[in-house]
């Protein structure tokens, strides 16, 4: 019997509190951690990082594509984990990708519509800050960006809602 290769991907969030790792196998997630201190630290996630491979019995050579977040958030954040991801990219000789948070979490949502509905993805990133960005979802969730990134107050974000 052949053996297929796996596809496993490693996708990294850390502008949003101590961060966040996630296995992917074939596009699927197997498993994910949350960091637990309350302020990201670059050693978490590479502890995170290892954790997660070790559970899941996966060698650092199986992974094939590396997903890091590029914001919005902690922009010191952001930074720790562009550097971890692109430092994983080149030991690794892997495919790398960036991604924003916002676009992230709408294209993960599966939506069930028949007609044009407008859809907000926000994130709430510490010191009174919403940011987010408006889409444009049709049927087959065909989705389109209606207004780019935008950072608001909290208060205001939650009276325009």
């Amino acid at each position: 019997m052949i053996k297929l290769e796996r596809k496993i991907e490693i996708a990294l969030e850390t502008g949003i509190g101590a961060g966040s790792v996630s296995l992917l196998e074939d596009g699927a997630e197997l498993d994910f951690l949350v960091g637990k201190c309350a302020v990201l630290k670059s050693g978490g996630i590479l502890i995170l990082i290892d954790t997660l491979l070790k559970k899941n019995e996966i060698q650092k050579n199986e992974i094939q594509k590396v997903v890091v977040s590029s914001g919005p958030g902690s922009l010191t954040g952001i930074r720790i984990g562009l550097a971890i991801a692109k430092g994983l990219k080149d030991s690794l000789q892997t495919e790398y990708v960036e991604v924003s948070l916002l676009d992230a979490l709408v294209s993960q949502t599966k939506f069930a519509v028949d007609f044009q509905q407008n859809v907000i993805s926000a994130v709430y990133v510490g010191r009174e800050e919403v940011y987010y960005k408006e889409f444009i979802v049709e049927s087959g969730n065909k989705i389109a960006v209606k207004k780019n990134m935008q950072v608001m107050n909290l208060r205001k974000f939650a009276e325009k809602m």
